[in-house]
């Protein structure tokens, strides 16, 4: 009978890599609805007014920011997937964000949407460069290249209200 030689080997050490620093901006929701045509069309005149008005209420307020101390809301036509339309709110907390969620919902227009898919995504500036690692290690102070990222991160924009956006 053969003998069999156990052998304990150690694999190679890998270098651990740290991701680079990074500094939370605004929080984002894409608010991803399909409308229920069927329903809309069979809907009487009045309801459907009273539906656009209380939609258009609705986006005028948030487009002007009337919820919270800063941020943007738009809507965009969406091409090419389940949706119609996304509300596309940025502000700068998630408590803000949930807020503007649960208003739309309360809208009379909201009941003629099904909400598709939405997610939350968070602008941020990181530490990918060398001029903006040494401003997270605290070796240097605010340079211009960080200012200009800092600065998209803290107050992000919504696109042109001509855009459409695709989700192939």
């Amino acid at each position: 009978m053969g003998r069999f030689v156990s052998v304990h080997a150690e694999p190679p050490a890998m270098e651990q890599r740290k991701p680079p620093a990074t500094e939370e901006g605004w929080y984002v929701l894409h608010d991803c609805r399909s409308i229920d045509w069927d329903a809309w069309r069979e809907a009487p005149q009045r309801v459907r007014d009273r539906a656009l008005s209380e939609g258009i209420d609705f986006l005028s307020a948030y487009e002007a920011v009337e919820d919270s101390e800063a941020g943007q809301t738009a809507v965009y036509t969406v091409l090419g997937h389940k949706a119609d339309i996304m509300i596309l709110h940025l502000r700068p907390t998630m408590g803000d964000l949930d807020a503007a969620e649960r208003h739309f919902e309360q809208t009379e227009f909201a009941a003629f949407t099904e909400q598709e898919f939405s997610y939350v995504s968070v602008t941020e500036a990181s530490g990918y460069t060398e001029k903006s690692r040494e401003y997270f290690e605290g070796k240097s102070t605010t340079t211009p290249g960080w200012h200009s990222t800092s600065r998209l991160a803290s107050t992000p924009t919504c696109p042109t209200r001509s855009s459409s956006v695709s989700t192939r």
